[in-house]
């Protein structure tokens, strides 16, 4: 973006860091502000983006909040990495929830799925024994 202050990605060991931004150092710093969406006809969020650190994640919010209020419609790829959340001392599940609630769309897999409902799911989409949930069933569909 023209005219907004840079943004770095620093990486500690294999999974990445918080953004840190030049300008100013606020939490919510790194989101320009509403006007950014000005025209937009959709907001498109990577669940990525917030388990990259706190100060991602309240960026994430705030351009989701912005969105909604604009009457932007937002669309949200679940794409969860644990590695990434297990980086910083985050609850991905109230964070995700809290973003899913703005989306209209929403992309996302059995684990997207499993960690938004509180259940667990194995890496090939099979619900695990004690969930009881019948999500075996859905997701074989």
């Amino acid at each position: 973006l023209i005219g907004s202050p840079i943004r770095r990605l620093f990486r500690s060991s294999s999974t990445t860091s918080q953004p840190v931004c030049d300008a100013t150092p606020s939490p919510c710093s790194c989101w320009p502000g509403p006007n950014l969406l000005a025209g937009a006809s959709r907001l498109h969020l990577s669940g990525i983006t917030p388990a990259l650190g706190p100060v991602s994640a309240a960026a994430a919010l705030a351009a989701a909040e912005a969105a909604t209020a604009l009457g932007v419609p937002v669309s949200f790829d679940g794409n969860y990495r644990a590695r990434l959340w297990e980086a910083w001392d985050s609850d991905p599940r109230a964070i995700l929830t809290a973003l899913i609630g703005h989306a209209d769309i929403l992309f996302g897999n059995h684990q997207d799925v499993g960690l938004l409902l509180g259940y667990g799911f194995g890496g090939d989409g099979e619900c695990s024994a004690e969930c009881g949930c019948g999500a075996d069933d859905f997701l074989k569909l």
